[in-house]
């Protein structure tokens, strides 16, 4: 496996779920399992000089995560998201608004960081600040895949946002509700019975992706890679939460991505990985290439 360089841009919060206060947020989760597979994954984003920061920072280091590109704030607090899990196991979030994570900037060590990397990865959530906003499409600039995360979290899901975002990205995940959505914000008539990789085509041709893929819990995942389709089963287990599984998912994707395996083993990394988040709690168990099986 060939260790890449890549930076992820956006949130780093906590997790409020009835069980305990876990460590999360979609672009710090991506980051933490590339590191765990091997890969130099360097979290662009902020917490504050506070209780919550501090253990963030004790975290990335037991993690092996580098801290070169976090930032810490003296005026805004670290992000909390407050979850409810139902009986599936799915949840449901507040996201507490104005928090460190929304004034990331492209200091020196950003700067830095952006110039060597292999791989840009940011989502749509933590484009709801237009500070951390500027800061991601700086990124853009960077002659490197950009792998854009769809996280439609209301009220945080601007349509503008995503459309731009899909105009900027090589690489796209998002599960197969948020497919349905953007595509009517692409101007696809998209009834709830639509053809996954129909769509799919459509949304890849209108914005020149060269790689969708969309996400379906326990039913596994949809690929359209260079104009082919690729699908996944997923993998049964028993649900603890799904917290970060669909984070998981993007990470194992990406490595079997980066390392040239057949389309058809990015979905199954990807699944397997998730898999075994879903059946853990929180959004970061321990993780590595051990987790992928085979």
């Amino acid at each position: 496996m060939e260790r890449k360089t890549i930076v992820a841009v956006g949130e780093v919060l906590w997790d409020l779920l009835p069980e305990g206060i876990f460590l999360g947020g979609a672009t710090f989760n991506a980051a933490y399992h590339l590191r765990a597979l091997g890969h130099e994954s360097l979290l662009l984003s902020k917490v504050g000089r506070d209780v919550l920061g501090d253990e963030i920072d004790r975290r990335m280091d037991l993690a092996g995560m580098s801290r070169e590109t976090l930032q810490h704030s003296d005026e805004l607090p670290t992000g909390i998201v407050l979850v409810e899990v139902d009986d599936d196991g799915t949840p449901s979030y507040e996201i507490v608004r104005n928090v460190a994570w929304d004034d990331v900037e492209i200091d020196a060590a950003a700067a830095a960081a952006v110039d060597r990397a292999e791989l840009v990865l940011f989502g749509s959530l933590s484009q709801r600040s237009e500070t951390t906003r500027r800061a991601i499409r700086t990124t853009w600039k960077r002659a490197v895949p950009k792998c854009f995360d769809v996280n439609l979290r209301a009220p945080h899901d601007d349509r503008e946002v995503v459309l731009a975002s899909l105009e900027a990205s090589t690489i796209v995940k998002l599960n197969d509700e948020e497919l349905l959505r953007v595509a009517g914000w692409t101007g696809i008539a998209a009834p709830r019975d639509s053809d996954p990789a129909s769509l799919m085509q459509t949304i890849a041709r209108r914005h020149d992706i060269a790689t969708l893929c969309v996400t379906r819990g326990a039913e596994g995942a949809v690929l359209l890679h260079d104009g082919d389709i690729h699908e996944h089963p997923g993998f049964r287990v028993d649900v603890e939460d799904t917290v970060g599984a669909g984070d998981a998912f993007l990470a194992a994707f990406l490595d079997a991505y980066f390392e040239g395996v057949p389309p058809s083993a990015w979905l199954e990394r990807g699944n397997r990985l998730a898999a075994y988040v879903a059946s853990s709690r929180g959004a970061t168990p321990p993780s590595g290439r051990d987790r992928l099986g085979g």
